[in-house]
């Protein structure tokens, strides 16, 4: 292996997430729920979409981080959208967009599922003490923890009395694995000490 090759990317993961988007079909779905009449954009807002999701999952934790993760597979995915530009597709996504690209995530997920069940192990359905709940879905919902940081007045750290977090609340499909949905939940400020008062 050599660093210093040319031709080379920063992380593979990058062209391929991509070419996988781009093969089921998910990319095609949010480019459509997107698009508005009469407007030609220099990037596909669809593909920025997935462009900003791929740099979530490469370990960004920025609209910069993604365009930074993405700008080393450049040669290989062509050119991605600037931070400018993310942060315009981001703006740009109001009510009525957000229920587009729900609907465009539920005709691709149903296409999936569709092939998981043409499979020759057909869908995976669940199986509980040695039997297999046939036809049935099962929806997990639980608090999450995401570590962070915060030195903000009031923050307190978790049961584990080390770190701070976010608790969101995370609907998962056990069958697939799939995060269906994420309600994220206010936090709760720290307990105010009870007041004492004494006499002399």
């Amino acid at each position: 292996m050599s660093g210093g090759g040319a031709g080379l990317i920063d992380a593979a993961g990058v062209p391929l997430i991509r070419l996988l988007s781009e093969e089921c079909g998910l990319r095609p779905g949010l480019s459509k729920a997107l698009a508005r009449p009469g407007f030609v954009s220099g990037h596909d807002r669809g593909q920025v979409l997935i462009d900003a999701a791929i740099g979530l999952i490469m370990g960004a934790r920025s609209v910069r981080g993604v365009t930074g993760a993405l700008s080393g597979s450049q040669h290989v995915t062509g050119p991605t959208a600037s931070a400018p530009t993310m942060w315009r597709m981001f703006e740009e996504l109001d009510q009525n967009a957000l229920d587009q690209v729900m609907k465009a995530r539920a005709v691709h997920r149903r296409a999936i599922w569709t092939r998981l069940t043409e499979r020759a192990a057909g869908f995976p359905w669940v199986e509980v003490a040695g039997h297999v709940w046939d036809g049935w879905l099962i929806i997990d919902v639980d608090a999450t923890l995401v570590e962070c940081h915060s030195d903000k007045e009031g923050a307190a750290p978790t049961f584990k009395r080390h770190i701070f977090d976010l608790h969101p609340l995370v609907v998962t499909l056990a069958n697939t694995g799939e995060v269906l949905a994420i309600s994220l939940r206010k936090v709760m400020p720290a307990p105010t000490p009870p007041r004492t008062t004494s006499t002399c």
